[in-house]
Parts: structure tokens; sequence; C-alpha cells
């Protein structure tokens, strides 16, 4: 054989064996490197300037009256007195769905308990794996459960147990599952040590999965929830910019599921598999890149990500349906947070809207939260008798509940505290004032953010109803901290609208405080000076700056330092 023969020959075989490999090889397609999907992310054109475009796109949706139905139908049903096992098991299946979608909560428990206990039947007639599958599947519901209801405790003590399982100890993949609810119910809990283990364990466990010979079948969807669980740890650790890279990860897997009908496991028919879940998990994920810009004040790419998963959601379900009304609620939220307080009070009516043709009940844990962002957009619109009607309607349905009693505990909002301050009504507000301040300070401590803006608030309340030393002293401990948070946010270009707002009826009742007492007692005069002047120095190039213009022009006190200040 001649040179050039054996060259011809020697370039098919590295050609030949190349392919070989390539077919064999763990490596998955379309790997997006970090740089270009940071990138992609936040190369977004700028949405419409209103959201016209929004509502008209809801209102030309349609409401999928026929699922509501259905699901009211699965629920008011009782099983056929022959459904044994398995068939059994899939009829309280397809309950648990409709309860959840209903959001009727307190019937979820019993229901997937029921589901537990014919799995337990089932594992003398099936086969071990496929009871064991089932069982775990009961599991997971039970967790869901918890997790809906608030119980998050509950639902890490249940995920404990069933990591014992035999059965989940030789399935990796059931193993991130649970590890990836583990740090949800952690990042709910606050738990930021117990979440960052739980982090390092998904990366180790990550790791090692790389190596399986199913990674090519399932690589895609562990990877979707290795970086969304990862996500949730880094913002909770206050990581928003390491959050959204993971989320745009996540978010690139599944857009690679979704291009090449990737089948995870092997098995078409599996929920998983299907387009309307990969969709759905695509939206999900969307929704979670938006928060991580939202919290990096990125709000123009925070809102186009909201949008895109809103009309991904209503693609899958109606305008009618809870994940639809969600979206909304998330899509009000940013906008909201942009200083475009109408349009965030048009879109959460909107949301409860939603909820309500879904057939959610007033009940619902859905409905009382959207009720409560309506409240909230109508106080930042300064219709404050017309919030107080929801918080008020709100609480009479927590009262008549045990399960919401326990669920929400001390229900208080400082939204609703606001209202109440200029609706005139001081006692009240400071008795909710005051519940919110000691609910926060026992949960995260006295100089978390939140204790201290309860905190400041609740000062206020003490101040207008002339109750001046207690006001002094509540004054004195808070504002302090809030004045150092407050400049760290501008410096930052963090301070929203909402958030100025605050600060400026807090800086005006302080200052209106010092100036009464100065007036009373001139060797107070330096004090004031002093504690004016470290307001005064935040309110320079803020909106804070008119408050204090406006409370120096109130009072008699002549003194052109504190003038100079307050310009």
């Amino acid at each position: 054989m001649d040179k050039k023969k054996i060259k011809i020959l020697s370039t098919a075989l590295i050609v030949f064996f190349s392919l070989i490999l390539s077919v064999h090889s763990n490596t998955l397609p379309d790997q997006t490197n970090d740089k270009d999907l940071v990138s992609l992310i936040n190369k977004v054109p700028p949405p419409p300037k209103s959201i016209n475009d929004v509502i008209k796109l809801l209102d030309n949706s349609k409401a999928d009256v026929q699922s509501v139905e259905k699901y009211k139908q699965i629920i008011n049903s009782t099983p056929d007195p022959n459904l044994k096992g398995v068939q059994l098991f899939e009829y309280h299946q397809r309950k648990f769905e409709a309860l959840e979608q209903l959001g009727l909560v307190k019937e979820l428990e019993q229901n997937c308990l029921k589901g537990i206990e014919i799995t337990q039947e089932l594992s003398k007639d099936l086969n071990t794996d496929t009871a064991n599958d089932l069982y775990l599947n009961a599991e997971i519901n039970c967790l869901n459960f918890h997790s809906i209801e608030g119980d998050r405790q509950k639902a890490l003590d249940r995920i404990e147990k069933v990591l014992k399982h035999p059965h989940v100890q030789k399935m990796s993949g059931f193993q991130l599952t649970l590890l990836y609810f583990k740090i949800d119910n952690l990042t709910w809990l606050g738990d930021l040590n117990s979440a960052k283990e739980v982090s390092n364990d998904i990366d180790r466990l990550i790791s090692r999965m790389r190596g399986f010979r199913s990674w090519t079948d399932w690589g895609y969807h562990w990877t979707y929830q290795a970086e969304s669980a990862k996500g949730h740890y880094l913002m909770l650790a206050g990581k928003a910019s390491e959050a959204e890279l993971s989320y745009a990860r996540a978010l690139n897997a599944m857009d690679i599921r979704i291009k090449y009908n990737n089948i995870a496991g092997g098995n078409p028919n599996s929920k998983l598999n299907q387009k309307e879940q990969m969709l759905s998990f695509k939206a999900y994920m969307l929704s979670l890149v938006a928060n991580s810009l939202q919290a990096q004040k990125k709000l123009i790419e925070a809102e186009y990500y909201h949008r895109e998963s809103l009309k991904i959601y209503l693609g899958l379900g109606g305008k009618n349906s809870v994940r639809v009304a969600r979206q909304i609620a998330r899509l009000s939220s940013v906008v909201t947070e942009q200083g475009r307080f109408e349009e965030g009070n048009i879109l959460a009516q909107y949301s409860l809207k939603s909820y309500i043709e879904a057939g959610l009940p007033d009940k619902a844990l859905n409905v009382i939260s959207s009720k409560k962002a309506v409240a909230s957009t109508l106080v930042n619109i300064e219709k404050y008798s017309e919030a107080l009607n929801y918080f008020s309607a709100i609480k009479t349905t927590i009262d008549s509940d045990e399960f919401l009693k326990k669920y929400f505990g001390v229900l208080g909002d400082l939204d609703e505290v606001v209202a109440l301050i200029f609706t005139k009504n001081f006692q009240k507000a400071e008795t909710v004032a005051q519940l919110i301040f000691e609910s926060e300070k026992s949960k995260v401590g006295p100089n978390h953010p939140r204790t201290v803006l309860a905190q400041a608030f609740y000062a206020i309340t003490l101040q207008e109803q002339k109750k001046t030393e207690e006001a002094k002293k509540n004054f004195k401990e808070s504002i302090p901290l809030l004045i150092d948070q407050i400049r760290n946010d501008s410096e930052t270009s963090n301070i929203s609208k909402k958030s100025q707002r605050r600060f400026s009826l807090i800086a005006e009742s302080y200052i209106n405080l010092l100036f009464t007492e100065a007036k009373l007692d001139k060797n107070s005069e330096k004090n004031l000076v002093s504690e004016a002047f470290l307001l005064a120095d935040l309110a320079r190039g803020s909106s804070v700056q008119k408050a204090l213009a406006q409370s120096t022009a109130r009072t008699s006190f002549k003194d052109k330092r504190l003038a100079e200040l307050a310009r």
C-alpha cells in the first residue's frame, strides 16, 4: 500500500473513531459558556413603556373554564369502590393536583397521606422498584403540601426521612430532587448556613453524576435542578449577580431540552418529558432570572423576563390559571418598583381577578396574598380607605379559619400602617406597627433592615399621639441604622421610589419631634443640630430633601444653621 492510501485510511479511521467517541461522550451539545450566558441575559430589548400591551394580551386570552370545572368535579368525586392498587393511587394523584390547582390547602394533607398509605399496601403486590417509585411520588406530594401550607420545618423533617430510604440511596436523581426541595425550604426559613451546606452537597453530587452513562439522557434535567437550587441559595446569600448566572445555566439547559426534544430517562410518556411541562419549567426559570435581575435593580431587564414568562403561562393554561395570576403579581411588583404605581395597581387587580376566575375561594392562600398585594398598590396610589377595606377583609377571612390563623400567625403589613396614619387612625396604627416590630425583632433580630423599618414606623405612630418619650426612644434606636441602609442604597442606586417615600415620612416625623423638643428646651439645640445634620446629609440630592424643606417651613423654630442644613 502506497503512502497516499495509508494517509487516506488513517484520516478515515481518525474521523470514524472521533464519531464513535462523540456518540458515547457525556458532553452535551450547545453548552454556552458563562460569559456568553450572562451577556445574552442582559442584552434584551427594552419592554414597552406601558402595560397596555399586557392588558390587551390578557383581555384577548381565553379563560380555561373547562379545566376549572374538571378540577372541581375531581375534588367532589369519590373513588369507585372497585378501584384498587395503582389505579386507586392514580385517582388520589389526580385529586391532589386538582386541590393544588384550586388552592384548597387543608384537603391536600389528607390526600397525600392517603397516597402514602396506598403505596405501602402496593409494596405487597408490585415489584420493589415500581412500588418504591410510587411511594416516593406520594412523599413528594406531602412535601409539596408542607411547602404550600408554610410548615417548612415539617417539610425538612420529611425530606430527611425520605433521603434515608434504601431506594433513594441508590437513585442519585431522587437525591438531587430531594436536595432541591431541601434548599428551597431552607431558603424560606432564612437558614443561610444550612443552605450553603446543601448547595455544596449538590455540587458534589452533580459532579459525580456527570460521569454516569445516563448523563446524556438526564444531564439537562439534572443541570436544571442543580443550578436552580444553587440560585436559590445565592439569592438568600444576597449574591444576586451570581444567582443570575445559576438561573441562566438552568434556563439554558431547559432551552436545549425543548430545542432537541430531549427525553430524560428514555420514557416519552413521563410528565417531565411532556412539552407542556418543559415549557412550564422554562416559564418558571424566566421568572427566577427576573427576580435575580430585580434584586440587582436591573428593573427594565427584570420586566422583560417577567413578561416573557407570562406569555408562556398564558399559552399553557388560559388567563384564569393560578400560574398566570402568580406571574401577573410578579410583573406588578417590578412595575411598582419602577415607580409606576398606577400600573402596578392595575396588574395586581388583574392578578386577583384571575385567581377568582380560576375558582379559588377567599380562603385560598393565593387569594389572600393577592388581596394583600392589591391593598399595597392602593396605598402606593394614595387610596388609603380602599386599601384598608382590603386589609380588613383579609383579617376577617383569616380569623374565621383556625388553619389560616396558624399559618399566618401575627399578620401585619407596613402598608396598612401607612394607610392608618394617613386616615388618622393612629391608635390602630400603633397596635399594628408594634406587632410587626416585635414579630420581626424576634425572627431576625433588632438590627435587621425589616426590624429597623418597622420600629421607625412604630415611632411615627407614637409621635402622632404625642407619646414623645416613647417615640424619641424608638426613633433614636432605629434612625442611625436606617440612615446607613438608605445611604448605602442611594450610593449603589438601589433605592426604590417606595423606599424613598417611606423614608420621607419617617424623616419628616422625626424632625418634627426634634423641632418640638428644641422649642421647649434650648439646651437640646446642639443635639438637634447633630441629628438633623445626619438627615440633611442623607437628604442632599434625594427625595428626602422635599420632606426636610416642608418640615422646616412648618416650624416657627428660627435656626439659620438648621435652615442651611435642610437646603
